[in-house]
């Protein structure tokens, strides 16, 4: 398991945020495509717990989990989804009198987007139902509009979330679409608490935690984090960040992997892009793309995770004030484990990735049973440390380079 650590020591920096900032952080939705028939599709969840009427041509993002019923919907040539549905089973009838405690829990807890979310509204339907409305703040300071429908059906709670388009006649399509929901108390939906909505996600591949920081020297960076809502591991992750001017022309770019070999379903790895020319003058705002056309999602790394080594660290800041993080590590796995890579990610107190670093342990080829020591340089970092995590991922050995 990745281990997280307090920081006591803190690092002073100068830290500037892209200004304008519309759509930072934001991940290129890879949709499913509905057939494409010219009458609207009705879409019914896997589980049967919900149903709703799609426009032709809309595209589909359903996680695969057992306690959740959760699907995103993203219309024609938009890539980031407008609607996300989420259905919980709680296990006994709820109540018209529940209603306000499960709104409140949801609303100061249980969001995805809790941190970033303010509350604006709240208004009571004749069926039961209820409509809030809201800002999410987006990395760089800006906001979008956010309304929340939540619902009951015998002991199901739904939770409908719209991003609200400037487009007038999108909206007037999401409103069809929002008035077609038939939520069914029939569903095969084992029971849960309320907190498996937390994990409701709009697209496989999710960029989290993201920040943009300006270096002493005018070096740009973006960092955060990538998690896995699929039901398969990947690998070999490509992500790139673009600037944008207010017209939305790319204006540079930085481009990499995530950290580490292998991205397991519900895990976390960080990724670190670098704009050494700085923040480009005419830049507004910028986008995280995760993957690209070349990028073989099949194509999985076989990895000897972290649960097969121990290790040590301790951190430490140098004269020059760079974080660096120093150990042993040993291989208790029963195979000789290739290229193992210590990862680093360092968080501040808004749980913001604010640095991310690698390092490849030596020997090159660390045996079943083996220690070594390491020591891990981080020479930028965006901001006050708060904690950080170790994150250990290797190869296993075999064929003739080993």
């Amino acid at each position: 398991m990745a281990k997280y650590h307090q920081l006591s020591s803190l690092i002073i920096i100068i830290v500037l945020l892209i200004t304008g900032c519309s759509s930072g952080g934001a991940v290129r939705f890879a949709p499913t495509p509905l057939p494409p028939e010219l009458n609207p599709t009705t879409y019914q969840h896997p589980s049967g717990a919900f149903s709703l009427v799609l426009p032709p041509n809309w595209s589909v993002f359903s996680q695969n989990l057992t306690t959740l019923a959760s699907t995103s919907f993203a219309p024609p040539n938009i890539e980031i989804p407008v609607i996300r549905v989420a259905v919980v089973n709680l296990g006994e009838e709820i109540q018209a009198n529940d209603m306000g405690e499960l709104l409140l829990a949801y609303q100061t807890q249980i969001r995805p987007d809790v941190d970033r979310y303010t509350e604006q509204s709240q208004e009571s339907f004749g069926d039961g139902s209820w409509r809030l409305t809201g800002l999410r703040t987006l990395a760089g300071g800006n906001t979008q509009q956010v309304n929340t429908f939540i619902d009951r059906e015998g002991s199901l709670l739904s939770v409908i979330e719209v991003t609200l388009p400037t487009d007038t006649a999108l909206r007037t399509d999401i409103q069809r679409i929002i008035n077609t929901f038939i939520l069914s108390s029939e569903a095969n939906l084992p029971p849960a608490d309320i907190s498996a909505l937390s994990v409701s996600a709009d697209a496989p591949i999710e960029v989290i935690n993201v920040s943009t920081w300006v270096t002493a020297d005018g070096v740009l960076y973006v960092t955060g984090e990538v998690t896995n809502h699929s039901a398969a591991p990947v690998s070999r992750i490509p992500i790139r960040a673009l600037q944008i001017d207010a017209d939305g022309n790319g204006l540079a770019e930085a481009v990499d992997v995530v950290m580490g070999y292998t991205l397991a379903p519900e895990t976390f790895l960080p990724f670190s892009l670098r704009f050494g020319q700085g923040q480009v003058e005419s830049a507004v705002r910028y986008g995280v793309i995760v993957g690209d056309d070349s990028w073989d999602q099949d194509a999985v790394l076989t990895i000897i995770n972290e649960g097969d080594f121990d290790w040590t660290d301790e951190s430490n800041f140098n004269d020059a004030g760079q974080l660096f993080i120093n150990g042993d590590i040993t291989n208790t796995s029963l195979e000789d484990a290739k290229d193992t890579k210590i990862i680093v990610t360092v968080f501040n107190d808004q749980q913001e990735v604010i640095a991310s670093a690698f390092h490849d342990v030596q020997p090159a080829i660390l045996s079943a049973g083996e220690t070594t020591d390491y020591s891990l340089i981080i020479p930028d970092v965006g901001g006050t440390p708060a904690t950080y995590i170790v994150t250990v991922q290797a190869l296993p050995c075999g064929g003739d380079d080993c």
